[in-house]
């Protein structure tokens, strides 16, 4: 059966593979990215989400089985809080409906969170549970009042990506229809291909179990292996 992949970010290193890897195999992809996409899109405001979800279902010429998501904006700025989390998230969450709709529906998610930078607790929680306006003028004021902290503001996004993947996944309403959620998270050990081959797998019918897991690349490579 040939799938049909949304893929977020096709212009990083690990999109690029993940468009190639899916070309190769045979399947369909609405590739979307800032520029050069099928879908080119502006993450980091509400109206450009929404913009972007309109113009991948007029694209769509099948079920959307599964979205991968690579994007990044690597900046410590609220943009960052804007693109990294609630573009990522507020995307998936319009697809919901297109995606409950086919048979193995998946999401994988590459997540940029390292564990050796600090995040800020307060702005994660405010970023997890409340409005994307509080959320920016916290991260505003962190940006104004400790300047030398500004990366924090960066890494708090990604860690409260990388709690949303597990919180979503136990949601009834993504379980019912079978909507599996994952993250993978990648260092430089790792190729953008071995990441790619990860993150498809994940999004893939083979995968009838994980959901609400963030996996490191080289343990899921081995679980990968092993089917």
């Amino acid at each position: 059966m040939v799938r049909t992949f949304v893929v977020i970010g096709s212009n990083t290193a690990v999109g690029k593979a993940v468009v190639s890897l899916v070309t190769q195999k045979g399947g369909n992809v609405i590739s979307l990215d800032s520029q050069n996409a099928d879908v080119n899109l502006d993450f980091s405001t509400a109206a450009g989400r929404l913009e972007a979800i309109e113009k991948v279902l007029e694209k769509k010429s099948f079920t959307i089985d599964a979205i991968i998501s690579t994007a990044n904006i690597v900046a410590n700025k609220p943009v960052a809080i804007s693109a990294n989390f609630f573009g990522t998230t507020q995307f998936i969450e319009g697809m919901y409906d297109e995606l409950k709709r086919t048979t193995t529906p998946r999401v994988s998610i590459l997540n940029y969170f390292d564990f050796s930078l600090a995040t800020s607790s307060e702005l994660v929680e405010v970023i997890l549970h409340s409005k994307e306006k509080k959320a920016l003028k916290l991260a505003q004021q962190i940006l104004e009042s400790a300047p030398d902290l500004a990366y924090k503001l960066y890494s708090s996004s990604q860690k409260a990506l990388w709690f949303w993947v597990q919180d979503v996944a136990k949601k009834r309403h993504w379980r019912r229809p079978g909507i599996l959620i994952n993250a993978v998270t990648a260092d430089s050990s790792a190729s953008a291909e071995e990441v790619a081959e990860l993150l498809i797998w994940l999004a893939s019918p083979i995968n009838q179990t994980h959901t609400g897991e963030v996996f490191e690349a080289r343990a899921l490579m081995q679980l990968s292996s092993a089917h």
